[in-house]
Protein backbone atom coordinates (compact mmCIF):
# COMPACT_ATOMS: atom_id res chain seq x y z
CA UNK A 1 0.00 0.00 0.00
CA UNK A 2 1.28 3.37 -0.76
CA UNK A 3 2.25 6.10 1.50
CA UNK A 4 -0.84 8.05 -0.50
CA UNK A 5 -3.20 5.48 0.12
CA UNK A 6 -2.35 4.39 3.68
CA UNK A 7 -2.87 7.76 5.11
CA UNK A 8 -5.80 8.56 2.75
CA UNK A 9 -7.80 5.75 4.62
CA UNK A 10 -7.80 6.46 7.77
CA UNK A 11 -11.56 8.23 8.08
CA UNK A 12 -11.99 10.94 10.37
CA UNK A 13 -14.17 9.74 13.46
CA UNK A 14 -13.35 6.24 12.81
CA UNK A 15 -11.87 3.58 15.65
CA UNK A 16 -8.52 3.97 13.97
CA UNK A 17 -8.86 7.39 13.64
CA UNK A 18 -9.41 8.13 17.58
CA UNK A 19 -6.89 5.81 17.95
CA UNK A 20 -4.28 7.91 16.88
CA UNK A 21 -5.54 10.93 17.80
CA UNK A 22 -5.06 9.48 21.68
CA UNK A 23 -1.36 8.13 20.52
CA UNK A 24 -0.15 11.28 19.45
CA UNK A 25 -1.00 13.00 22.75
CA UNK A 26 1.21 10.08 24.53
CA UNK A 27 2.36 6.45 24.06
CA UNK A 28 -0.08 3.99 25.72
CA UNK A 29 0.03 0.30 26.91
CA UNK A 30 -3.18 -2.11 25.90
CA UNK A 31 -4.80 -1.65 28.86
CA UNK A 32 -4.43 2.36 29.27
CA UNK A 33 -5.27 2.48 25.46
CA UNK A 34 -8.79 0.53 25.68
CA UNK A 35 -9.64 2.62 29.26
CA UNK A 36 -8.95 5.79 26.98
CA UNK A 37 -11.06 4.50 23.86
CA UNK A 38 -13.73 3.04 26.16
CA UNK A 39 -13.47 -0.68 24.39
CA UNK A 40 -12.20 -4.11 25.61
CA UNK A 41 -8.53 -5.11 25.06
CA UNK A 42 -9.60 -7.74 22.83
CA UNK A 43 -11.51 -5.89 20.79
CA UNK A 44 -8.73 -3.13 20.72
CA UNK A 45 -6.09 -5.72 19.55
CA UNK A 46 -7.86 -6.20 16.00
CA UNK A 47 -8.04 -2.73 16.01
CA UNK A 48 -4.46 -2.17 16.71
CA UNK A 49 -3.10 -4.92 14.59
CA UNK A 50 -4.73 -3.25 11.47
CA UNK A 51 -2.70 -0.38 12.55
CA UNK A 52 0.41 -1.94 13.12
CA UNK A 53 -0.19 -3.80 9.11
CA UNK A 54 -0.94 -0.43 8.06
CA UNK A 55 2.29 1.33 9.94
CA UNK A 56 0.73 3.81 11.49
CA UNK A 57 1.31 2.71 14.97
CA UNK A 58 4.55 0.16 16.93
CA UNK A 59 3.84 -1.74 19.60
CA UNK A 60 6.94 -2.63 21.33
CA UNK A 61 7.07 -2.26 24.67
CA UNK A 62 4.51 0.45 24.67
CA UNK A 63 2.15 1.45 22.12
CA UNK A 64 2.85 4.72 19.71
CA UNK A 65 3.04 6.32 16.75
CA UNK A 66 4.97 5.56 13.42
CA UNK A 67 6.42 8.93 11.88
CA UNK A 68 3.47 7.95 9.09
CA UNK A 69 1.27 7.85 11.96
CA UNK A 70 1.78 11.24 13.44
CA UNK A 71 1.22 12.27 9.77
CA UNK A 72 -1.76 11.21 9.88
CA UNK A 73 -2.34 12.24 13.51
CA UNK A 74 -1.93 15.74 12.28
CA UNK A 75 -3.77 15.76 9.15
CA UNK A 76 -6.79 14.41 11.32
CA UNK A 77 -6.50 17.28 13.68
CA UNK A 78 -6.50 19.97 11.48
CA UNK A 79 -9.10 18.54 8.99
CA UNK A 80 -6.66 18.29 5.78
CA UNK A 81 -6.27 15.62 3.12
CA UNK A 82 -2.91 14.43 3.42
CA UNK A 83 -2.33 16.21 0.14
CA UNK A 84 -3.19 19.31 1.52
CA UNK A 85 -0.95 18.56 4.64
CA UNK A 86 2.23 17.99 2.06
CA UNK A 87 1.34 21.05 0.70
CA UNK A 88 0.71 23.35 3.96
CA UNK A 89 4.38 21.16 5.12
CA UNK A 90 5.90 22.51 1.79
CA UNK A 91 5.00 26.08 2.25
CA UNK A 92 5.55 26.04 6.42
CA UNK A 93 8.73 24.87 6.30
CA UNK A 94 9.82 27.41 3.25
CA UNK A 95 8.62 30.36 5.50
CA UNK A 96 10.50 29.04 8.72
CA UNK A 97 13.25 28.86 6.69
CA UNK A 98 13.24 33.00 6.56
CA UNK A 99 14.42 32.80 10.38
CA UNK A 100 17.85 31.62 9.98
CA UNK A 101 18.31 34.82 7.86
CA UNK A 102 19.17 38.22 10.00
CA UNK A 103 18.42 40.40 6.96
CA UNK A 104 15.08 38.56 6.11
CA UNK A 105 13.49 38.78 9.75
CA UNK A 106 13.18 42.29 9.83
CA UNK A 107 10.09 44.04 9.90
CA UNK A 108 8.37 44.70 7.23
CA UNK A 109 9.82 42.23 4.86
CA UNK A 110 6.94 39.79 3.71
CA UNK A 111 7.37 36.04 3.62
CA UNK A 112 6.82 34.04 0.69
CA UNK A 113 7.23 30.85 -0.29
CA UNK A 114 7.08 28.90 -4.02
CA UNK A 115 4.64 25.81 -4.63
CA UNK A 116 6.58 22.93 -5.35
CA UNK A 117 4.41 19.99 -7.37
CA UNK A 118 7.36 17.56 -7.74
CA UNK A 119 7.48 16.56 -4.20
CA UNK A 120 4.20 15.02 -4.39
CA UNK A 121 5.33 12.41 -6.69
CA UNK A 122 7.06 10.68 -3.53
CA UNK A 123 3.88 10.44 -1.89
CA UNK A 124 2.29 8.99 -4.91
CA UNK A 125 0.12 11.93 -6.30
CA UNK A 126 0.41 13.21 -9.55
CA UNK A 127 1.07 16.90 -10.34
CA UNK A 128 -2.70 17.37 -10.95
CA UNK A 129 -3.54 16.20 -7.29
CA UNK A 130 -1.09 18.46 -5.79
CA UNK A 131 -2.64 21.29 -7.86
CA UNK A 132 -5.77 20.64 -6.24
CA UNK A 133 -4.37 20.62 -2.72
CA UNK A 134 -2.93 24.06 -3.60
CA UNK A 135 -6.35 25.21 -4.79
CA UNK A 136 -8.09 24.19 -1.39
CA UNK A 137 -5.75 25.61 0.55
CA UNK A 138 -6.34 28.93 -1.07
CA UNK A 139 -10.15 28.04 -0.92
CA UNK A 140 -9.43 27.51 2.85
CA UNK A 141 -8.02 30.66 3.36
CA UNK A 142 -4.28 28.77 4.77
CA UNK A 143 -2.57 30.29 2.20
CA UNK A 144 -2.94 33.12 -0.33
CA UNK A 145 -1.68 33.69 -3.85
CA UNK A 146 0.57 36.21 -4.23
CA UNK A 147 1.36 36.11 -7.87
CA UNK A 148 0.74 34.06 -11.15
CA UNK A 149 3.53 32.42 -10.76
CA UNK A 150 3.37 30.07 -7.68
CA UNK A 151 4.48 32.34 -5.00
CA UNK A 152 2.01 32.11 -1.84
CA UNK A 153 2.11 32.96 1.17
CA UNK A 154 0.29 31.91 4.70
CA UNK A 155 -2.13 33.63 6.47
CA UNK A 156 0.01 34.84 10.23
CA UNK A 157 -2.38 32.97 11.99
CA UNK A 158 -2.29 29.99 10.40
CA UNK A 159 1.48 29.47 10.63
CA UNK A 160 1.23 30.08 14.88
CA UNK A 161 -1.45 27.00 14.80
CA UNK A 162 1.23 24.87 12.14
CA UNK A 163 3.99 25.78 14.97
CA UNK A 164 2.51 23.38 17.47
CA UNK A 165 2.90 20.82 14.63
CA UNK A 166 7.03 21.48 13.57
CA UNK A 167 8.46 18.35 14.20
CA UNK A 168 6.13 16.52 11.99
CA UNK A 169 5.85 19.20 9.36
CA UNK A 170 9.50 19.39 8.91
CA UNK A 171 9.75 15.65 8.62
CA UNK A 172 6.76 15.28 5.87
CA UNK A 173 8.89 18.34 4.23
CA UNK A 174 12.06 16.47 4.37
CA UNK A 175 10.53 13.34 3.29
CA UNK A 176 9.00 14.79 0.27
CA UNK A 177 11.88 16.56 -0.93
CA UNK A 178 14.61 13.78 0.04
CA UNK A 179 16.45 15.89 2.65
CA UNK A 180 17.38 14.75 5.44
CA UNK A 181 15.37 14.92 8.92
CA UNK A 182 15.45 13.76 12.58
CA UNK A 183 13.19 14.30 15.53
CA UNK A 184 15.08 16.39 17.94
CA UNK A 185 13.85 14.23 20.93
CA UNK A 186 12.01 10.79 20.03
CA UNK A 187 10.71 9.99 23.59
CA UNK A 188 8.98 13.75 24.00
CA UNK A 189 6.07 12.11 22.19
Amino acid sequence: MSAKALLDSVQKGSITARMIHTLFEKNHNVSSLSAALHMTPSRLRGYLGRAVRRGLVQNDTSISLTVQGRWCAVSLILGLAMAELAAAAIIYVQLKQWDQYEALRQSGTDRFAARDFRSFIKLGYKRSTAKMAYSRLIKAGIIYRVSNGGIVRMVPGVVSTLEKYDAELRSLQSYLTGQSFTYAAQDSF
